[in-house]
């Protein structure tokens, strides 16, 4: 079976690794400054704070600025529903354009104080942060980029600008820690918050405020310090297997292929599906499976969700674009150890499929 992603891990990983195992800290020791200063020259941004993962990271990242109402697209992962609801906040969705799976205007009058903007760089793909059409006078914007560690906009980091960033080094992420998140930061009350929520609160043991723990390990850190040595060389090889993809598929009208800049970091390669055609993603994903392919959906939009549904005040038929792409969205693998032969075999289950369902 050809997995929809892999993590990938080499001899140099094993070895820095075993050398935290072998060493004084398993926790909050010298490698995670390290870590942090290392992914912040990244960003091009004065501050890093890592966490446990990027739930907490958006979670601690809303608690920082107080944030009382937050904005996001319907079509993103539910760690931001989870982190604006135990940050105490109001959560607001909206569609997304129908080409780049981005978040659009929300469509009502949003309340004035308190308001934070959440977009997300969706598969990796950086969002565009000309917000002058969105609507509200956002306080804060924290780019979710969890899918996005090391993409660029004109050359630069793609959160650069941004008042925070949050990260993921999830084990299928660009570089992996196997688990951890971060917030990148240019504001230093930040960062000095940011800090003080991971750690309970607590700084020179005196409790400032409530908080928890937020901590990464030593060992987590020592895997992202080895991967972002060759972090260049991950993202040109998923940009290679993102051109092979293009290639081959470009001229098809049975697909809809995902939108590309320059500077995209890859993390999901998304096909949809037309309405040419004519079955069902989940068949389709089903007889994928059976070929030794497998897939993934990213995600079931939010405003679908139970839970979340509960808590909007939003009209099920105000997400066209994101029921759509629901519908006929098939994430394919993508990563940095698939080889050029199973891409190969990837290609040609999904032409199968497409030819025998497609008109």
């Amino acid at each position: 079976m050809i997995p929809q992603a892999r993590h990938f891990v080499d001899a140099t990983d094993v070895k820095f690794v075993s050398k935290v195992l072998a060493g004084d800290f398993l926790t909050r020791g010298p490698l995670t400054q390290e870590f942090e200063e290392k992914v912040a020259e990244v960003c091009q941004k004065k501050y890093c704070v890592a966490m446990a993962n990027g739930t907490v990271a958006l979670h601690a990242a809303l608690l920082v600025c107080n944030a009382k109402h937050v904005v996001s697209p319907t079509l993103t992962f539910s760690a931001i529903a989870n982190a604006t609801h135990y940050a105490g906040a109001k959560l607001y969705l909206t569609d997304v354009d129908p080409y780049r799976l981005h978040g659009k205007a929300y469509s009502q009058p949003l309340p004035e104080k308190g308001l934070v903007f959440v977009p997300m760089d969706y598969a990796g793909l950086p969002y565009n942060l000309d917000i002058s059409g969105l609507g509200g006078g956002y306080n804060v914007i924290i780019r979710d980029a969890c899918h996005s560690f090391g993409a660029t906009v004109d050359g630069e980091s793609h959160v650069r600008r941004d008042d925070m960033a949050v990260f993921s080094f999830h084990a299928i992420k660009t570089i992996s820690c196997g688990e951890g998140g971060c917030v990148v930061t240019d504001n230093t009350e930040y960062a000095t918050e940011l800090r003080r929520i991971r750690n309970n609160g607590l700084e020179n043991w005196q409790q400032h405020r409530w908080g928890l723990n937020y901590h990464m390990s030593e060992i987590e850190v020592a895997l992202g310090l080895s991967q972002l040595k060759r972090l260049d060389k991950i993202l040109a090889r998923r940009r290679e297997l993102e051109h092979k993809y293009y290639q081959h598929w470009v001229t098809d009208e049975r697909l809809v292929l995902p939108a590309s800049d320059a500077g995209h970091a890859w993390h999901l390669y998304v096909i949809r599906l037309t309405n040419a055609v004519k079955v069902k993603r989940d068949t389709f994903r089903k007889e994928l499976t059976g070929m030794g392919v497998g897939t993934q959906v990213n995600y079931r939009p939010l405003h679908q969700q139970p839970i979340v549904a509960s808590v909007i005040d939003s009209s099920p038929s105000e997400f066209p674009n994101a029921d759509w792409a629901w519908e006929r969205m098939l994430s394919i693998p993508l990563y940095y150890g698939l080889t050029d032969n199973e891409q190969k075999v990837v290609m040609k289950a999904i032409d199968r499929l497409l030819d025998r369902y497609g008109k």
